[in-house]
Parts: C-alpha cells; structure tokens; sequence
C-alpha cells in the first residue's frame, strides 16, 4: 500500500509539472483554452494528491502531519486546495503561473525527505494537535499564495512601468495579496 502511495505522490507532481508549464504558455500566449487544460490537470494532480494522503492516513493510523515529510506533502496540497478554491471563485487564470511553480518548490523538496512512517509520539496523540497544526499549515498556504501574489505584482508593475499591456490590473493583484496575508494571519 506504501507503494501504491508514492506512485500517486508521484504522478501528482507530474500532474503539477504539467499545469506550470501550461500556466507559463498562458502567461505568454494569452489563449484562453490552456487554462481550461491547466486547471484540469491541476485538479487531477489535486485528487491523486489527495488519494495519496488518504493512503497514507489508513496505512499509519494518524492524519499525515507528524512528521517533516507529510507536513511539507500537506502543506502542498493545503496550496493547491487554496489555489483551486480561489480559482473557482475569482476566475483569476494568471495566478496559477506563479502559484504552481511554489507547489513545484514545497514537493521538490519533500521528495528529499524520508517517507518512513513512524508512530505518533504519546505526547503528539492529541486531537489539539490535528486542530493546531491543520490551521497553521492552512496560514502558511494562504502566505505561500500571498508570495506568488507579490512576486506576481513586482513583475506586472514593472512590466506597467514599461506600457506594456498586462491584461490585469495591477491594484487588483496588490488587493489580492493583502487580503491573502490578512487571512493568513
């Protein structure tokens, strides 16, 4: 079942590796139906992601947040989630160009991690603990968002600065990110 679980982790990040580099074309290109296709493909990265999660929750016993490497796996999916509600609410395409490159970064580097299931601590058997590390982990996505926002902004601006044509409002963006961080915090 372990297996199974790191074959699924495995092709969500393939899944994420495709949807960036469909969001970078859109970025570029403009076309409208590569969204369509990157949020689809994110959308499947998100439940194979998923999957792999529930996985490795029935296999350990415990909910994947006890050790480094199924925080950082939570704390992508948590970016993808977020990412994916905010999508379906603003329609706001271009900022899967800046906030999958980061999910890129947080599995990138969970993949050097070590996957061994280990037992919880007693000291860790704690329902406070699901609750404390679920909503910090859920702050530090809206953060991780905020980031892609702001790196988005420092972009789009000097591309304003420039007159060339951004095809998004600049306010909108720095309106974005503040309110991103605000739920964060």
């Amino acid at each position: 079942m372990n297996n199974t679980e790191n074959i699924l982790f495995s092709a969500s990040f393939i899944f994420y590796i495709l949807a960036t580099i469909l969001y970078i074309f859109y970025a570029n290109i403009k076309k409208e139906n590569i969204t369509l296709y990157a949020k689809v493909i994110s959308t499947l990265g998100f439940f194979l992601h998923t999957a792999s999660l529930t996985i490795r929750t029935i296999v350990s016993g415990h909910l994947p947040l006890s050790n480094m490497y199924e925080s950082m796996s939570f704390f992508a999916w948590s970016v993808v989630l977020i990412y994916l509600l905010i999508l379906a609410k603003t329609q706001f395409k271009l900022l899967g160009t800046f906030v999958m490159p980061v999910v890129l970064i947080i599995i990138g580097y969970t993949l050097t991690l070590s996957k061994e299931i280990s037992p919880l601590v007693p000291a860790l058997r704690s329902y406070w603990l699901v609750f404390h590390v679920i909503t910090c982990i859920w702050a530090y996505s809206a953060f991780a968002i905020s980031f892609a926002s702001s790196i988005m902004f420092f972009v789009y601006s000097r591309k304003a600065t420039k007159n060339e044509e951004t095809g998004v409002s600049i306010n909108f963006i720095d309106n974005f990110s503040y309110k991103t961080v605000a739920i964060g915090f």
